[in-house]
């Protein structure tokens, strides 16, 4: 009788231990579920901060941020750079230290907005390398990684971003007839002036057509340039990185959250989003590491969508399966089309 009753003990164990096995199967996609639901609320509350900083930026400054220039400059921000081949116009440092601003910062938009987002003291760091190794903790989406240090230009890494700014619904290149900023100097050629449609517009040393003058700085984008109405306007989203290589390294990520006018802080609307799901075919490594795609893609790590933040400060979800006219109407601040994003 002790025998069967030991058995039956044991058998009744097996049955709660496969029920409860039973049970976590269940419960574990729902525990899954609420963090990405907790952690997609965090990169929607990023983003939020760096829309309502960029306006917070135009009140200052009657402008929103700039995508900073095409080479990063790391004494720039508060020295001008050398005399010839750049122009004199550029102003001279700030004795104090003071970061320059406008036209005359290289560096990019999310470093532009520091001082509206809490972030005066990096704002103001004098050591280039503390601000590319301490970046703001807003830079990131938990859903896709934490604070990563990545090793391209200094061997003590810098921090990687994960939201980038609309420059347009054409590549970096512009779009011809639209917009404000006058085609890059490294197109010499062109026979029409090029133009970004965006909001948060790259700052390129530029050939002026019609004066032949080589100028640093473009005209900066402002309220009344948002000519499609600003809840119908992006600003800011966020951006897609290959989930093979979310360590750093895929291009359009290799550069720290500073960079000015790359596709770390400046995309385009050329293109549909992308999941981060979806892989580089072939995954191809170079010499170092650096993984070579076409990664220039608005995108993210979210299910279904990615966030992106509109010129009125309103976040929104925007599908990765959204029509690519849609998506160029909404990235372009004056086309007068109308579109529904629902």
């Amino acid at each position: 009788m002790k025998t069967s009753r030991t058995a039956f003990t044991l058998v009744e164990l097996l049955v709660v231990i496969a029920i409860i096995g039973i049970l976590v199967a269940l419960l574990l996609p729902a525990i899954q579920a609420a963090r990405e639901t907790a952690r997609r609320a965090q990169c929607t509350n990023n983003l939020k901060q760096w829309g309502l900083a960029s306006q917070m930026h135009h009140d200052t400054y009657k402008a929103f941020p700039t995508g900073g220039w095409n080479i990063v400059f790391f004494t720039a921000r508060r020295k001008s750079p050398p005399a010839p081949p750049f122009p004199a116009a550029i102003p001279p440092a700030d004795p104090n230290g003071k970061p320059l601003t406008l036209l005359q910062q290289n560096w990019g938009w999310m470093y532009q907005v520091m001082p509206f987002i809490e972030g005066s003291n990096v704002w103001a760091e004098r050591s280039d390398l503390l601000v590319l190794q301490s970046g703001p903790n807003e830079a990131n989406c938990p859903s896709r990684r934490g604070r990563t240090l990545h090793t391209f230009f200094t061997a003590t890494g810098e921090m990687l971003s994960d939201y980038t700014g609309n420059g347009g619904d054409t590549n970096d290149a512009g779009a011809f007839n639209m917009g404000l900023t006058p085609y890059k100097l490294t197109n010499p050629t062109e026979k029409r002036p090029r133009w970004y449609t965006g909001v948060i517009v790259p700052q390129d040393r530029t050939w002026r057509a019609g004066d032949g003058s080589n100028r640093w700085g473009t005209p900066m984008v402002a309220l009344k340039h948002i000519l499609d109405g600003t809840s119908k306007t992006m600003m800011l989203g966020e951006k897609y990185v290959p989930s093979v290589q979310y360590q750093g390294g895929a291009y359009g990520d290799n550069f720290s959250w500073i960079q000015g006018n790359a596709w770390e802080g400046v995309r385009y609307a050329n293109q549909a989003p992308l999941s981060d799901s979806v892989q580089p075919n072939p995954i191809s490594l170079t010499a170092i590491g650096e993984l070579q795609c076409d990664c220039d893609n608005f995108g993210g790590p979210h299910t279904g969508g990615f966030n992106v933040a509109l010129c009125d400060g309103a976040v929104r979800l925007v599908s990765f399966d959204i029509e690519l006219p849609v998506f160029q109407a909404l990235t372009n601040r004056s086309d007068g089309k109308s579109f529904d994003l629902q």
